[in-house]
């Protein structure tokens, strides 16, 4: 279970009005739930594979599993396996936002968020991606899709956060894992959202004071430390630019 996901998806329910003891039920429930399962354990689990052999060893007081496998596409097969076993909602949750389906999910409220990924079209962007995998990676990507299955197809019950939101699992595919990579790649780069407010300042005010407060170099956008702003660069910054959403904090001065 993941707690960040966990508590998102409860703050989103809290959101879209639900009644407040509806909230402090699944409040409860959770904290209930994240208490049990983070207790200490220490377990073997063997997985035969078409393609080896694995073990997942959960050896260490905080349940961190350990992978052995006989070939490399049957420790992917294991490490889908053991997401699936800690992360299914999280690994659920995530694919639902990279893919704007959020709101299958939470409802309305997370409607703008769909229509904002939607627009993005990382969709296209990993179909490409898709197209021109190896061989050996397409291999490593389809064993950890069969590994997380795998475990879905084997549990009795879903995850606690599937029957709060009465909804099910959709098996795992390589795009999927692909849709992961492109999420993460996003959620760690600020780059587009500096080339817009450079992009702002360019259209407003010119290359020369964009290239001043933002500067590029070799073709990657990057803050250089040593760049030094001077007050009469900013005085073409009127009120009329806070108007278009760009503001610079001179300190007062």
């Amino acid at each position: 279970v993941s707690t960040q996901s966990t508590w998102g998806f409860i703050g989103l329910i809290a959101m879209g009005k639900k009644p407040t003891w509806v909230f402090l039920f699944l409040s409860m429930l959770t904290i209930i739930t994240l208490f049990v399962l983070s207790k200490p354990y220490n377990s073997t689990l063997r997985l035969s594979t078409i393609n080896g052999e694995a073990t997942i060893l959960f050896e260490s007081s905080y349940g961190v599993p350990y992978i052995l496998g006989t070939t490399n596409e049957a420790v992917s097969f294991a490490t889908g396996y053991a997401h699936a076993s800690d992360r299914l909602f999280d690994l659920n949750f995530r694919r639902a936002l990279i893919k704007g389906r959020t709101s299958e999910m939470f409802g309305n409220v997370a409607l703008s968020i769909d229509k904002a990924v939607h627009s993005l079209q990382f969709d296209k962007a990993v179909d490409l991606q898709l197209s021109g995998l190896s061989p050996e990676n397409r291999t490593m990507l389809e064993a950890y899709a069969a590994g997380v299955n795998a475990y879905v197809h084997s549990s009795i019950f879903l995850p606690l956060e599937f029957w709060i939101l009465g909804i099910s699992f959709e098996d795992w595919t390589v795009k999927d894992s692909l849709m992961i990579l492109k999420l993460m790649s996003f959620m760690m780069s600020s780059h587009w959202q500096i080339t817009s407010l450079r992009s702002g300042i360019a259209k407003r005010f010119g290359e020369t004071l964009a290239e001043k407060l933002v500067p590029f170099e070799d073709e990657n956008l990057f803050m250089d430390p040593t760049t030094i702003i001077k007050i009469e660069d900013c005085l073409l910054y009127t009120s009329d630019a806070a108007d278009e959403g760009l503001g610079v904090d001179l300190g007062g001065r």
